[in-house]
């Protein structure tokens, strides 16, 4: 039987206008969205957890974009694992740094530029309950994270573009 996913609180609906909304899939959940799936370590590297996580992650993010926006809408590649692989944290760290996500985003009418949209953090739990996965909805209000997430999204973005039009580049050269 798939495992069911749900957003909490059951009311919350996507914020008119422009918004991104970022989706942190907590790792250990990972094993009950596919069990097939060759376990995450601490060892992984970010590309690794990208890998074996991904089947999981196209599952939440087909589900999601569903119950979010009626529809399969196109998303972000996987690119945020928080924290990184190489960071090392402490066992009194908070339990929720500890704990590493899968993330990706979607961006819905935010022109290039925008730097103040509604940000939305859908964050799941590591277990199903009932079999189902809860994610929690909370947005984001205060300015200075609101930036530094957006600010992330556009400089991965205009890397991506930059990488892109290089590799395009590259390859109008090799056909001369």
């Amino acid at each position: 039987m798939p495992l069911a996913l749900s957003i909490e609180p059951s009311d919350f609906v996507v914020p008119p206008g422009p918004v991104i909304i970022f989706v942190k899939v907590d790792r250990e959940a990972f094993r009950h969205l596919d069990p097939s799936m060759n376990p995450l370590t601490d060892a992984d590297s970010s590309s690794a957890v990208k890998r074996k996580g991904k089947a999981a992650v196209e599952q939440v993010r087909r589900d999601l974009s569903a119950k979010l926006f009626g529809a399969d809408v196109p998303h972000s590649d996987i690119q945020n694992i928080y924290p990184h692989p190489d960071v090392h944290v402490t066992v009194d760290s908070d339990p929720l740094i500890r704990t590493k996500y899968i993330g990706f985003h979607w961006k819905r009418d935010v022109p290039a530029g925008e730097l103040s949209p509604a940000v939305v953090e859908l964050t799941s739990k590591s277990e199903p309950v009932d079999n189902c996965l809860r994610f929690h909805a909370m947005e984001v209000v205060e300015e200075d994270g609101k930036a530094g997430l957006v600010g992330s999204i556009f400089q991965a973005e205009a890397l991506r573009a930059k990488m892109e039009a290089e590799q395009a580049q590259a390859a109008q050269a090799a056909i001369k």
